[in-house]
């Protein structure tokens, strides 16, 4: 009898242990510092500045895999616009964090693409490349902050015009100039960005194969990947090939060479001409296997 009340007791004990945690997990989705979410997004807001960080404090502990709550996203576009940078900043993170991004935070962040801290513009024209449904509307103010002083921005804009796709074709011209672009991390953006508009094949893929000769690896490996990117989405980039060719044989860069090797055979029959040269690859222990498979697709085999 005394061992069948004690086992109800540590039955009992062991029931309320749990109800208490999992009323503290639930506690910890729904509150930070004693205070609601909800109520956090009322004080984003109405409240003033250091409302407002506390705020936006509450709204990271939260986590960027929480769905949006109500009004959180109009309380972050109020507070993008406030005059502390640290907050203009951390609102902006936020909104980043939601992917896809809410159509309705556009012209907001075009505003902050104007905004005196480097930090709040880049992140504006990341989210500009993760709107929900990508359309041309954010393109000219991103080609305005292509020419942003600060490098991070500028990459910051080719990446979300490669996230924009097909709907960015009026930036061609100003991604063709970003790959002459001092900075390297620039270079290889513009280069990824021509790749997802395959529309623009005709002037990049001349472009591109310029861009192979640049004393970079990075640049050239950039290049190359590129190419690879616009036939695989379809687009003519045969003029290419003897560019990436001469590349197989001649540059000194493993990677930019097996890069090279998998764009021509990304490109197929019309390669044949480089076959040679990637048979050559085969003896290269680093490069047989790009060169294998890029060989089978030229001859028109199964990968």
């Amino acid at each position: 009898m005394k061992k069948r009340n004690a086992v109800r007791v540590l039955a009992s004990v062991a029931l309320v242990c749990l109800l208490a945690l999992l009323f503290s997990g639930w506690r910890s989705h729904t509150y930070f510092e004693g205070t609601s979410y909800a109520d956090w997004i009322v004080i984003l807001q109405e409240g003033d500045t250091s409302e407002c960080r506390r705020a936006l404090r509450a709204l990271e502990h939260r986590g960027s895999r929480s769905a949006r709550l109500p009004g959180e996203i109009a309380g972050l576009i109020r507070s993008i616009h406030s005059p502390d940078p640290n907050i203009r900043a951390r609102s902006a993170g936020l909104l980043f964090q939601g992917d896809p991004v809410a159509a309705e935070t556009v012209p907001a962040m075009i505003d902050a693409l104007g905004d005196k801290d480097p930090h709040v513009r880049m992140t504006a024209a990341r989210v500009l490349g993760f709107v929900s449904s990508p359309t041309a509307v954010g393109v000219p103010a991103l080609i305005v902050a292509s020419k942003d002083p600060d490098w991070r921005v500028r990459e910051s804009t080719a990446q979300a015009l490669g996230k924009i796709g097909p709907a960015a074709a009026d930036a061609v011209p100003r991604l063709l100039e970003l790959l002459k672009d001092p900075e390297k991390m620039v270079r290889w953006d513009a280069a990824h960005a021509l790749s997802e508009i395959p529309q623009s094949a005709p002037l990049s893929v001349p472009a591109l194969c310029e861009l192979l000769k640049n004393p970079d690896p990075f640049a050239r490996d950039g290049a190359a990947w590129s190419l690879e990117r616009i036939s695989y989405k379809g687009a003519d980039a045969s003029s290419a090939i003897p560019a990436l060719t001469a590349t197989v044989e001649n540059d000194r860069d493993r990677m930019v060479r097996g890069r090279a090797i998998r764009a021509l055979g990304q490109i197929g029959p019309p390669a044949s001409t480089a076959v040679p040269v990637i048979e050559k690859a085969l003896e290269n222990e680093e490069l047989r296997e790009d060169a294998a498979t890029a060989l089978r697709r030229i001859r028109g085999e199964r990968p």
